[in-house]
C-alpha cells in the first residue's frame, strides 16, 4: 500500500507548538495528515520518484503466483 502524507501540515503544527523538553510530546494520530492511500494488491513497491511537475511515479513487480 502506498500512502501519501501531508508533511508540510505536520511540520507547521510542530513548529507552532511550544517546545518543552521536560516531558514527552503527545502521540499524534496520522489520519489528520494522510492525504491518500493507493492499494498495490500483493505487489511490493520497488522505487518511487517525484518528477519536476510534482508527479509521483511508483514502480512495482507483479507476482502472479498465488501464495
Amino acid at each position: 500500500m502506498l500512502k501519501v502524507w501531508d508533511f508540510t501540515k505536520l511540520t507547521e503544527e510542530i513548529s507552532s507548538e511550544e517546545v518543552n523538553v521536560s516531558h514527552n510530546p503527545d502521540v499524534r494520530i496520522g489520519d489528520d495528515y494522510l492525504l491518500r492511500s493507493f492499494a498495490t494488491k500483493s505487489s511490493p513497491l520497488i522505487s518511487l520518484h517525484f518528477t519536476r511537475r510534482n508527479l509521483l511515479l511508483a514502480v512495482s513487480m507483479f507476482d502472479g503466483v498465488s501464495s
